[in-house]
């Protein structure tokens, strides 16, 4: 079959307009569009680096002591320049461990208030916590009564009144680590607009010395204080080609538009043929039928659907909730530890699935036409397009990557024509193919090739870690690939191996 052109055009269009993103006119500079956020500095300069950093010695020092963070002295110092310290347990049961903690996780948090001082008008809480995500998020669902992660905590004894803004700081951060790249995200769920700092071992020769970041810092701290309101005068939705340059929700949005317009139309081509006119669809410029291919069968049901619909959907369920629940069983029967059992089962799962809806064509209806293949693909477009719409709005870099990945092969994909081509395509769209290609994409990137071994191996670090952010923090990625994405997937290869 011919590829229709108009559908080629919009996906080259959709690239060429992301790749265009990071040109100036597209891309203006960042400025500051309040004027309480101007210069707020009490000094000049920052006096006190040089006791930041006895304090940051200090702290190394007692940390590698106690092995651990070293909340006694925590206290001690945090007392002796006045302010008002609180400590919080908090005990977390992991669905399953991971190489850099134990399935039970019992540390402790402080928590340290400021009084009041001459020039706040706001209080101040500098929070110091276990266990990076598991420790803040601990603390701010203490501090706000809520429990949506099923931590277990004694409560935060002191408060502030509600939180307007968030600073967290990671001054000696691992940054391949694959842990999230900050606290941040954390606070989004309650509406308190967050920023992460990190300091990040360097060899240039240029570096920030501590009073370059304090005076940062501090100029922050003084123009949060300054406000009045919560932060509404600047773009909610932006992407960051660099430090000194955005692009709007109106500019990067039409990228995505132009992937999602081949789907748009192959969808029209099943309602309306290329002639136009609508009852005999299903054809296709689109899919390499013609309109009288089909003749006048009868067309199939909703009902027919059904079966390939549900057995799909199954799959992905038992993608999401057997990896986790049948951990134990696997660990008996194989001589495997718990967080392997958890990815190998959940592979297992993933590659068996291709195998399921292979053959659901069989129970429909006696129907084993074009056209049960077409409304199938129609069925399968519709969810994907309005998936990749809707995560497009939520996560626009993850939702573009889906769409360059998964359009084209959603459109070529049929019963006919080189089907073993066909299949590598779809294969290569898979999520799970898309991310461990990723991961080699990106160990080139940064100038550190990955052995195969090697890449294998954070492929599965990091489909595990996917399954801890999920169950530990609520991160959306793992449901939304098992339960909506893999499915609509299945549907596709379905599709492809109609007979």
């Amino acid at each position: 079959m011919s590829p229709c052109p108009r559908s080629v055009l919009s996906y080259v269009g959709g690239l060429c307009w992301f790749l265009a993103l990071a040109l100036p006119p597209l891309a203006p500079r960042t400025h500051m569009s309040e004027n309480a956020m101007g210069s707020t500095m009490v000094e000049e300069q920052f006096p006190l680096a040089q006791r930041a950093l006895n304090y940051a010695r200090d702290f190394a020092a007692h940390k590698r002591r106690a092995g651990g963070m070293p909340v006694g002295w925590l206290q001690q110092t945090m007392w002796q320049v006045g302010l008002e310290v609180h400590t919080q347990p908090f005990s977390r049961t992991l669905p399953f461990p991971d190489e850099a903690r134990e399935r039970y996780v019992l540390p402790g948090t402080a928590t340290a208030l400021s009084p009041g001082q001459i020039y706040w008008a706001k209080d101040i809480i500098f929070l110091v916590n276990e266990h990076d995500l598991l420790g803040m998020e601990a603390w701010l669902e203490a501090y706000h009564g809520v429990n949506l992660t099923e931590v277990q905590s004694s409560g935060t004894p002191g408060r502030a009144g509600a939180i307007q803004a968030a600073i967290a700081l990671e001054l000696s951060s691992d940054v391949a680590s694959g842990q999230p790249r900050g606290d941040h995200g954390l606070f989004l769920r309650y509406r308190i607009e967050a920023i992460t700092l990190r300091g990040i071992n360097s060899f240039r020769q240029y570096k920030y010395d501590m009073a370059t970041v304090g005076k940062t810092l501090e100029g922050m701290f003084r123009k949060l204080n300054n406000l009045l309101e919560r932060l509404h005068q600047s773009y909610f939705f932006y992407l960051l080609p660099s430090l000194s340059r955005f692009v709007s929700i109106g500019v990067y949005m039409p990228a995505f538009g132009l992937l999602l317009l081949v789907l748009i139309l192959r969808i029209s081509l099943c309602f309306t043929g290329p002639g136009g006119h609508g009852d005999a669809g299903f054809s296709g410029d689109g899919f390499g039928l013609n309109q009288g291919d089909l003749g006048w069968e009868p067309q199939p049901g909703l009902l027919a659907l059904v079966p390939p619909v549900l057995i799909c959907h199954a799959a992905g369920v038992a993608l999401y909730y057997l990896p986790v629940l049948g951990q134990h069983v696997a660990t008996q029967h194989f001589p495997v530890s718990e967080a392997e059992a958890v990815v190998l089962t959940l592979i297992a799962i993933y590659v068996a699935g291709m195998a399921l809806p292979h053959s659901t064509h069989r129970v429909l209806s006696g129907d084993s036409g074009d056209r049960g293949w077409m409304t199938l693909k129609l069925v399968a477009l519709l969810a994907l397009a309005l998936q990749l719409t809707c995560l497009a709005l939520l996560n626009f870099s993850l939702g573009f990557l889906l769409a360059v990945t998964m359009v084209p092969a959603a459109a070529a994909v049929q019963p006919r024509g080189p089907r073993v081509l066909l299949a590598a395509l779809l294969v290569l769209a898979t999520p799970a193919v898309t991310l461990l290609l990723g991961i080699f994409v990106q160990r080139e990137l940064v100038e550190a090739p990955a052995a195969p071994g090697e890449g294998w191996q954070l492929f599965l670090a990091a489909l595990a870690q996917g399954l801890l952010l999920h169950h530990l923090h609520g991160a959306f990625l793992a449901p939304l690939l098992a339960l909506a994405t893999y499915p609509c997937w299945l549907l596709l290869w379905n599709v492809l191996f109609w007979r």
